[in-house]
């Protein structure tokens, strides 16, 4: 009988004994429970209203860009257009026959003007029919900054014109577009009048919209005669098709003059 009363009383107090301590538990693990719930914010229906405003303003202004640009082209093309259609209403070619050393081709009818720029670089003025200036063109002869020597392969031969390596032209051009403040585009080769020919294409913005480009470069590197020569179209970027078109005519015209052709004759 004792021992039943000893053992329940040590029971009792067992029990009130852990009574604070399973409080603090369960305001523990209540208070962990609430800091681990996702915490977000809500917004109002102004808020989202003015969200989709927004986002609706943005999208509008991209349209109206997109729009934009796409009239620029469009006005460009039909400004292309229209200066073809004149340049093929008229003789492309005229009598007169530019020689510069290992140079001889009928110049074009526009190219007109024609101005020494000292040393061995000749300047035309090409001009509109309406007597307004369309562009520019410039012939010279090239040194390459270091020539090249690599074995004869059909690889090698391809990266090279008249024994001068490709990216050394192309250097040449982007020294000269650093100095008037533009960029290249692109460069590729092909052939006009059965001659290989490297043409750079770059262009250039104006001083207030610098990185817009509205002037262009056509860089024609041909060899002649053993020479390389730079045949340098600028105007602006309207014009870039016509007078592209006439350099083209005139290098596939291009042809040695008559005595290198006697002493290319007298080796064979």
């Amino acid at each position: 009988m004792f021992r039943t009363v000893v053992l329940s009383l040590s029971l009792l107090f067992s029990v009130i004994a852990s009574l604070p301590l399973t409080a603090t538990l369960v305001e523990w693990t209540a208070d962990a429970a609430v800091s681990k719930k996702k915490s977000y914010r809500r917004h109002s229906s102004a808020y989202w209203r003015r969200r989709r405003a927004l986002w609706r303003r943005r999208q509008a202004l991209l349209r109206r860009r997109r729009a934009a640009l796409l009239a620029r082209r469009r006005r460009l093309a039909r400004q292309r257009a229209a200066a073809l259609a004149r340049l093929s209403s008229q003789p492309s070619l005229s009598n007169a026959v530019m020689t510069r050393a290992s140079l001889d081709f009928p110049l074009p009818v526009r190219w007109s003007s024609v101005t020494s720029s000292g040393g061995d670089q000749t300047r035309y003025v090409v001009r509109a029919p309406s007597g307004a200036i369309m562009g520019t063109v410039s012939i010279s002869q090239v040194t390459p900054r270091a020539p090249v020597d690599m074995p004869p392969s059909f690889a090698t031969r391809r990266k090279v014109l008249g024994g001068a390596p490709l990216v050394s032209l192309r250097r040449i051009v982007i020294d000269r577009m650093i100095e008037e403040g533009g960029w290249v585009v692109n460069d590729w080769e092909q052939e006009i009048g059965g001659r290989r020919v490297y043409v750079v294409l770059a262009q250039a913005g104006s001083a207030s919209t610098p990185a817009v480009a509205n002037r262009f470069w056509n860089f024609y590197f041909v060899e002649a005669g053993g020479n390389i020569y730079s045949l340098v179209v600028n105007g602006p970027v309207e014009f870039a098709n016509p007078l592209a078109f006439e350099a083209e005519q005139a290098l596939a015209s291009l042809r040695l003059p008559a005595t290198q052709t006697l002493t290319a004759r007298s080796l064979k």
